[in-house]
């Protein structure tokens, strides 16, 4: 897609952004502040059914009769995404989207869908290293400056640094948000060591990992050229380069490599899940294919029935 299809899609998530905006405000609300994010409100006089462990023992010690502790819920909450911008992102293969076409517009959506709801927005944007950090805030003019930065990124895979800082731009997102917030990190997750801080990262906030994938994971196409789904660019039909490290392989067409091809990327995704639901991370992937706000709608709408 070109810079104008882009906008012409982004155009249209004001709109179609209410939907998504009244999921977050409930089931990543409830989410987020379950047994988190109160605030002290005022003390009252016991009453028969409250919970004995909110009595104030200095004020009624004071007054010589029970008094509980009343609190309140503090319901703004900041919305944090961490954006992958590396090389193995501008892939596209034989899609419209590339990869990093696909998170953008994730990204946008839920930009759009956080200021509809009335809250703050933030983002990290990181390469090889991070690139930039976006402190959450709110306004029309944050969020699209925030967009206007984001598009800029394009280019020749090629020409473009290798790396991807996956660990450190977590880091970045989770010291980022000051209480407890809803993060989401939009990558492919073709990186090291980041295995290691989601644990840290999900015990900070709610945590929600989205992985784009290409269609060609689930199948090698035995007779058409395409850009491959792990960094890989074929040049030809048995010739694939890992654009991350140089690296090439030769490999036969056959319904042989084709069954490996599709067994390699199943368990792949499968120890990618794996990780983040035992680190405490909610998953979802979004082929470049699919229709990005029915993904992430279906997804929200299911966490808020849930909440």
């Amino acid at each position: 897609m070109d810079k104008s299809e882009l906008l012409e899609k982004i155009a249209v998530f004001p709109i179609t952004a209410r939907g998504l905006a009244e999921d977050l405000r409930s089931g990543a609300y409830r989410s987020v502040f379950r047994g988190n994010g109160i605030e002290f409100d005022e003390v009252r006089d016991y009453r028969p059914g409250d919970d004995v462990r909110a009595i104030d023992r200095n004020v009624s010690a004071r007054f010589g009769r029970p008094y509980v502790k009343i609190y309140r819920e503090e319901r703004e909450f900041s919305l944090c995404v961490v954006l992958d911008q590396s090389v193995s992102m501008l892939e596209r293969g034989v899609s419209e989207r590339s990869r990093y076409e696909q998170a953008l517009l994730a990204m946008c959506l839920l930009g759009f869908s956080a200021e509809k709801a009335g809250q703050q927005f933030g983002a990290v944007f990181f390469g090889n290293e991070v690139r930039q950090v976006w402190p959450c805030r709110q306004g029309t003019g944050h969020l699209l400056a925030l967009v206007s930065s984001a598009l800029e990124v394009r280019g020749d895979p090629a020409e473009q640094p290798r790396g991807t800082a996956l660990g450190g731009a977590m880091r970045q997102g989770a010291a980022l948000c000051k209480r407890r917030s809803l993060l989401v990190v939009i990558s492919d997750f073709l990186a090291e060591a980041w295995e290691a801080e989601l644990p840290r990262l999900c015990r900070a906030h709610d945590c929600v990992c989205v992985r784009i994938a290409l269609p060609a994971e689930h199948g090698f196409p035995l007779s058409v050229p395409f850009m491959g789904p792990t960094g890989f660019t074929q040049a030809a039909a048995t010739v694939i380069e890992d654009i991350e490290s140089n690296r090439t392989i030769r490999a036969s067409p056959s319904a042989v490599f084709a069954a490996a091809w599709k067994s390699f990327f199943e368990k792949r995704a499968a120890q990618w899940e794996d990780a983040c639901i035992r680190a405490g991370a909610a998953t979802l992937t979004i082929s470049v294919d699919d229709e990005v706000d029915v993904a992430l709608s279906r997804f929200f709408g299911r966490r808020r029935l849930r909440a």
